[in-house]
């Protein structure tokens, strides 16, 4: 899981949207169907979101709207 700092929060993220760059698709995929349980966390549940969102955008760039799912497509969104 990646983090960040209260610098990069405060100006936008770019950091933690470089080192999404870097990683691969399955990665990214496989991070963002984990952490969507971690959303509804009444603790860490922020965090989680600001994270989440972060995956959802670079799959949204990266070309990728849904994911496969058995009872139909997972559509990605960033509307935490």
């Amino acid at each position: 899981m990646l983090s960040w700092t209260a610098q990069d929060q405060q100006a936008g993220f770019p950091q933690l949207y470089k080192k999404l760059e870097a990683l691969t698709t399955p990665q990214i995929v496989k991070e963002y169907t984990e952490g969507l349980r971690d959303c509804f966390s009444k603790m860490f549940g922020q965090n989680a979101r600001i994270l989440q969102n972060a995956y959802a955008r670079e799959l949204l760039r990266r070309g990728i709207t849904a994911l496969p799912n058995i009872f139909g497509d997972l559509p990605i969104t960033d509307q935490w």
